[in-house]
């Protein structure tokens, strides 16, 4: 099996610090990630719920 892979750049007017932190918060991930998670809720502890476009949340 062959799989694709596109790899795109954009500029960001931020510091790198920002940056990390924007995309190390799980709760961002359905701004910026918006093909592979469609939303995200805190579970119990440490655990994240997350809705994919292949993996309904339960």
């Amino acid at each position: 099996m062959v799989l694709r892979s596109i790899t795109k750049t954009i500029s960001i007017k931020a510091s790198t610090n920002d940056v990390f932190d924007f995309i190390a918060n799980a709760e961002n991930w359905p701004r910026w990630a918006i093909v592979n998670v469609k939303s995200i809720s805190r579970g119990e502890g440490e655990w994240w719920n997350m809705e994919t476009p292949s993996v309904p949340q339960s």
